[in-house]
C-alpha cells in the first residue's frame, strides 16, 4: 500500500495568499505615492520657475528706477535742508518731482517742486527748504526755533513710461502716491498720515530741468559718480 503524499494545509495556503495580496497592495500604494511625489515635485518646480521669471521681469522693470536716488547731502538743520539727487542711468527720467512735508498728521500739506525731466548720468543738490518756503503753508512750519519732523522723497516716470516713487532708505516703489490709484489706495510703504485720504498738495508749474540759478538748486548739476549698472 503506497503512502499518500501530504498536501498543503488550508491555513498555510491562506496565509501565503494574504501575504501576496499585502505585497500587491503595498506596491500599489507605493506607486501612488511615487506618482503623487512626482506631481508635487513638478508643481514645485513650476511655481519656482514662475517666481523666478516674475522676479527677473521685476528686476528688468526696475533697472532704470533703481539708479535714480535721493539722500541727505549733510545733517539737516533749519538753515540747510539739502539733498542729493542722482540719475546714474543712461536715459533721462520725466515728470521729475521732489516733495517735502512736515508733521505727522493728514492735515499737513505737501510742498512739491517739479521738473519736466532729469538728465541721464547727472547729480544735483536740491534745497528742500527753498521748496518748502515757496508756499506759505509749509514756509510757516520753518519759522520756529527747531526743525520739525518731516518726510521727503521723489517721484518720476522712467523711459518706459512707468511711474516710480522713492524715499531715502527704502526700495523704489511703482505706486505713485500723490495720485490715488483707481481703487483709492496709495503706496503701502508710506506712513499712514500720508497714505490715508491724502494730504493737500502745493505744486507750481514744472520747470524744464534742474539747472544753475534756480532757487531750488543749491549747486550746478554735474556728472553722476559711478558706472551705471549693467553697462558694457
Amino acid at each position: 500500500m503506497s503512502a499518500e503524499t501530504p498536501g498543503p494545509r488550508d491555513g498555510s495556503g491562506r496565509a501565503g495568499e494574504g501575504r501576496a495580496a499585502s505585497i500587491s497592495a503595498y506596491a500599489a500604494v507605493g506607486g501612488l505615492l511615487i506618482t503623487a511625489a512626482s506631481l508635487v515635485f513638478t508643481g514645485c518646480q513650476t511655481r519656482l520657475a514662475m517666481q523666478q521669471a516674475a522676479r527677473s521681469e521685476e528686476d528688468q522693470e526696475k533697472r532704470q528706477a533703481r539708479l535714480v536716488n535721493i539722500w541727505p547731502e549733510r545733517a539737516f538743520d533749519l538753515k540747510r535742508l539739502t539733498v542729493v539727487v542722482v540719475n546714474r542711468s543712461r536715459e533721462p527720467v520725466y515728470n521729475f518731482r521732489v516733495y517735502v512735508t512736515f508733521g505727522r498728521n493728514r492735515s499737513e500739506p505737501v510742498a512739491v517742486r517739479g521738473w519736466n525731466g532729469f538728465p541721464p548720468c547727472t547729480r544735483a543738490v536740491l534745497d528742500l527748504g527753498a521748496i518748502a518756503r515757496s508756499y506759505p503753508p509749509t514756509a510757516r512750519r520753518l519759522e520756529g526755533g527747531a526743525l520739525p519732523r518731516f518726510d521727503y522723497g521723489l517721484m518720476f516716470v522712467d523711459v518706459g513710461g512707468k511711474a516710480w516713487h522713492s524715499r531715502p532708505g527704502t526700495s523704489v516703489s511703482s505706486v505713485a502716491w500723490l495720485e490715488p490709484l483707481v481703487d483709492g489706495t496709495r503706496d503701502p510703504k508710506l506712513p499712514n498720515y500720508l497714505r490715508e485720504n491724502g494730504p493737500s498738495r502745493l505744486e507750481a508749474d514744472p520747470l524744464t530741468v534742474p539747472e544753475r540759478g534756480q532757487p531750488y538748486v543749491r549747486s550746478a548739476p554735474g556728472a553722476a559718480a559711478g558706472r551705471p549698472a549693467g553697462g558694457s
